[in-house]
């Protein structure tokens, strides 16, 4: 068979043919060919999507996409958030500098640079 993906309205219109095609003392194997699913996927269908309607499925898949955008959404402002709370947030430097910030940067126009020799392990051996 060729492996297609089927929409929910396709999946509950077929249930509901399937459905009509037992009632009329089909067996599932023949109704299965007739729908042209496997009997794995015909009867995972009845277990996900068994007595829903096209409208409470179309519904739902809406509902599911808008929960999607909303979640990705909130994921989107608790990044922002912790972005702005983060310690060390440089981007924020310019804007109010920190008063413990305000020295930093000028420890190398006092002091010259250490060299290997200068460090005080280094004496020690």
């Amino acid at each position: 068979m060729k492996r297609t993906r089927h929409t929910v309205e396709q999946i509950i219109r077929k249930l509901k043919t399937s459905k009509q095609l037992i009632a009329q003392g089909k067996t599932v194997i023949e109704v299965c060919r007739l729908i042209e699913v496997t009997q794995p996927t015909y009867h995972r269908w009845r277990q996900q999507n068994g007595g829903m309607q096209a409208e409470v499925a179309r519904r739902l898949t809406q509902l599911e996409k808008e929960n999607a955008r909303l979640k990705k959404l909130l994921a989107e402002a608790e990044l922002e958030n912790a972005i702005d709370v983060a310690p060390g947030n440089w981007s924020r430097v310019n804007e109010s500098p920190h008063p413990a910030r305000l020295g930093r940067g000028l420890h190398h126009e006092t002091h010259p640079p250490h060299t290997r020799a200068d460090h005080p392990q280094a004496q020690n051996r």
